[in-house]
């Protein structure tokens, strides 16, 4: 029988909301870019932080601020975003999102990070 993975806390908070409506949606993913987790969070519910529990290893979160609720994150008509959004290290993209290496994070133990959605 395989030893059970131990977890380790992440917490992430968010600066830069425009205002309480609607969620925060969230994207954790691992060193090879594979989705680990997506999350909804609603932020009446929830302050603009989210607690996770993940095993030890390198991370890349992205997320973005779904003001209006409907869970994708609306674009404009150049096909730039309309919503507020960030990544780990708070790491921009010249076009399109940045290179995951700069995005990756290294949970070992108990972890804090902001995350700025600009």
């Amino acid at each position: 029988m395989m030893a059970q993975a131990e977890n380790h806390k992440l917490s992430i908070s968010f600066t830069g909301l425009s205002s309480a409506k609607g969620n925060l949606m969230l994207k954790v993913s691992d060193a090879a870019g594979e989705e680990v987790l997506k999350k909804v969070v609603p932020l009446e519910s929830q302050g603009p932080t989210v607690r996770l529990s993940l095993p030890k290893g390198n991370y890349a979160i992205a997320a973005f601020h779904d003001e209006n609720g409907n869970k994708k994150l609306d674009r404009n008509f150049a096909g730039l975003p309309k919503e507020k959004y960030g990544f780990s290290n708070n790491v921009r993209g010249t076009f399109g999102p940045p290179a995951l290496v700069n995005q990756l994070i290294k949970l070992a133990g108990e972890l804090e990070i902001e995350i700025r959605l600009e």
